[in-house]
């Protein structure tokens, strides 16, 4: 017979949070859960990671969701230097929270602006992206996405899927 508290201990989430540095900008971080790792880009610029939640908050069964407030978002630091709100400055300090969290690799969904941070993250790292979920971005980005790693897949409607290609 199974106790009360060993049956709460398996249903718990592992919960972390805190704050790393990021690229010029201290960043906050939460992980709920265990397994495959999800990176959740919030929309904005203004929003913060607390959009996804509690909606998203059963995937954590199945993976370990990694939730952020972008830099000038939520709980992160606001710069007073708006030359240091860019793409190139988000993305590292994307990479900068996959380090400091110890993940090879991450499927990364981005909703809204956080679809167009997700792209330029894959373009500039894809072999830490092990998938791309966009949701609600704006269409022509692919512009950006020109010369990089990254393509369309050819079975997806235009400009909703985008993957890393395999191989060298």
């Amino acid at each position: 017979m199974t106790s009360k508290r060993s049956a709460k201990n398996r249903t718990a989430l592992r919960v972390r949070d805190g704050f790393i540095a990021g690229a010029g900008a201290r960043i906050y971080y939460k992980t709920l859960g265990r397994g495959v790792p999800l990176l959740l880009l919030h929309g904005g610029p203004g929003a913060d990671h607390t959009d996804f939640l509690p909606a998203l908050k059963p995937l954590a069964r199945r993976c370990q969701l990694v939730l952020i407030d972008e830099r000038g978002s939520g709980r992160s630091e606001r710069l007073s230097d708006p030359k240091r709100y860019t793409l190139d400055w988000m993305v590292k300090d994307i990479e900068r929270v996959r380090q400091h969290l110890r993940l090879r690799q991450l499927l990364v969904l981005g909703h809204s602006f956080g679809g167009i941070l997700a792209q330029a993250y894959a373009a500039r790292h894809p072999k830490r992206v092990l998938g791309l979920i966009l949701a609600g971005r704006r269409h022509g980005f692919e512009r950006t996405l020109r010369g990089s790693r990254l393509s369309t897949h050819p079975n997806a409607r235009p400009g909703t899927t985008a993957r890393a290609p395999r191989g060298p």
